[in-house]
């Protein structure tokens, strides 16, 4: 293999002995979180991850435009010491309760934009730099926060300090040894698929080439590479999601500007355990059939030793159900 990483996370994974092996509990909300009933079904399975992002949905655009503006009065709605207060009672939990399962338990972060759950947003808005802009100088924004521009100066430090520095506070305060990012690559996506996930810059106002892109890309991936490295340091194992594919055909109908290597190439090389995150794994979301993700991994396996955390849905649920 070009670059060979530790395949198994840092907590003792018990590999196939037992399924269902992950539970990823998105949106949920404190009233039941922590009753006996959700505790003892959360720790059946090996892998828990919560996202925790209360009930409250997408924001209004009029509270995006008022916080844009500095307005940010109820717009930043921090999480984690909830989210640190439910992983401490699922790690008591799992330790005291003869029959659970569950050793690795891992919180949500987005990698593209600046979530409103998190404190570390006020930190991108009031450096507002850091954030993509289109030719009219206006903010990117997507429904759930300001999207990061990983090509502007300062960027990278800037991540490291106020994103990863809070995850690894939050595991010193709770039971997190793992993470998981969303939308590792999801900055590298080009026309014709429009602004990237319905953002309000229109593709028209950004004047963004497909090197602009690829730089983006690359960008991206050289942030993560070294958030790997400094949360391999605090006892958390990143899992991340990609969109785009090695096959660089499919990459590109899928509107990313390369094939997933470019990626790879780099975070490969920074030498720390991290997994590839598959969402919808094996209901065809790649559009090219269930059987793709599965020679995906095999190759990312082979030629990077990148190991896989899959999110499987029950047969015919689409995008939803647990894994």
């Amino acid at each position: 293999p070009m670059v060979t990483m530790a395949a198994i996370p840092l907590w003792e994974y018990k590999g196939y002995d037992s399924f269902p092996a992950m539970f990823f509990g998105g949106n949920v909300t404190a009233p039941g979180m922590n009753s006996e009933p959700q505790l003892r079904f959360d720790t059946r399975h090996q892998l828990v991850g919560l996202a925790t992002f209360g009930d409250e949905g997408m924001k209004k655009p009029e509270q995006l435009a008022a916080a844009a503006a500095g307005n940010r009065t109820g717009y930043v709605t921090p999480a984690e010491d909830w989210q640190a207060a439910n992983f401490r009672s699922l790690e008591r939990y799992a330790k005291a309760t003869p029959g659970a399962k569950a050793q690795g338990f891992f919180a949500y972060r987005q990698a593209m934009y600046a979530l409103y759950y998190f404190n570390s947003t006020n930190y991108f808005l009031d450096n507002p730099s850091l954030l993509w802009h289109d030719d009219q100088n206006r903010i990117c924004w997507y429904p759930y926060g300001a999207l990061f521009n990983f090509s502007a100066p300062g960027f990278e430090d800037a991540f490291m300090e106020h994103v990863i520095e809070e995850i690894c506070d939050e595991a010193a305060t709770s039971g997190v040894n793992a993470a998981f990012f969303d939308g590792v690559d999801g900055l590298g996506i080009m026309p014709p698929r429009g602004a990237p996930f319905g953002t309000n810059c229109s593709m028209d106002h950004l004047n963004m080439s497909q090197q602009d892109f690829l730089d983006l890309m690359t960008a991206q991936a050289k942030v993560f590479a070294r958030a790997a490295v400094r949360l391999n340091a605090c006892g958390v194992w990143p899992m991340y999601s990609f969109g785009s594919a090695i096959d660089e055909s499919i990459s590109k109908s899928r509107g990313y500007p390369a094939a997933e290597t470019v990626a790879l190439d780099i975070l490969a090389h920074s030498n720390a355990t991290w997994s590839r995150y598959y969402e919808y794994w094996q209901v065809g979301a790649w559009g090219v059939g269930c059987g793709y993700s599965i020679d995906n991994a095999l190759v990312e396996s082979q030629k990077y030793g990148v190991p896989l955390t899959a999110h499987a849905y029950p047969a015919g649920s689409g995008a939803g159900g647990y894994p």
